[in-house]
């Protein structure tokens, strides 16, 4: 089975161009992969705002989960998914590729998670959309781990205090 992506570096520096320009410099997406081991990050300030970690660490903390590839992707993120904001390192490399080909607001409106975390932190979003989506208020209903990145665009953008 091939990895969603051709190479990490490649993957991150699309990724970080893509974020708004208020984040350039404040957010840093991290991935390393061993032997049957890995974990993914969205940093913020050097500080881990989203924590992804292997199957065998789900198992460790009596998640029911086994690691899916494919067509299984979807429903496996959102059976594993937790406030904790914990998915799978291949799951994190899976949603950021599909991101890469995904419009982004319909990612903003996606049912899934980190679609919409890597479309609340893209610059393409822009004032008048993020306005738009404090006032409305429905971001507050999603789990406190993808919330943090809307209050965080807010702030940044100065929408928010």
């Amino acid at each position: 089975m091939s990895l969603p992506y051709k190479s990490w570096s490649g993957m991150k520096k699309q990724l970080e161009e893509r974020l708004a320009d208020c984040l350039k410099g404040k957010i840093t997406y991290y991935f390393t992969s061993y032997d049957k081991c890995g974990r993914a990050a969205i940093l913020y300030n050097n500080k881990e705002l989203l924590k992804c970690a292997t199957a065998d660490s789900f198992k460790q903390s009596d998640l029911k989960y086994e690691c899916a590839y494919g067509a299984e992707y979807e429903k496996a993120f959102n059976e594993i998914y937790c406030p904790a904001g914990a998915i799978t390192e291949l799951n994190f490399l899976h949603y950021a590729a599909v991101f890469f080909n995904t419009d982004v607001f319909a990612a903003l409106d996606s049912e899934n998670l980190l679609l919409r975390i890597f479309a609340v932190l893209d610059g393409r979003v822009g004032k008048r959309t993020l306005k738009k989506l404090y006032d409305e208020g429905n971001y507050k209903n999603l789990p406190d781990s993808v919330k943090q990145f809307y209050e965080l665009r807010f702030k940044e953008e100065g929408i928010a205090p």
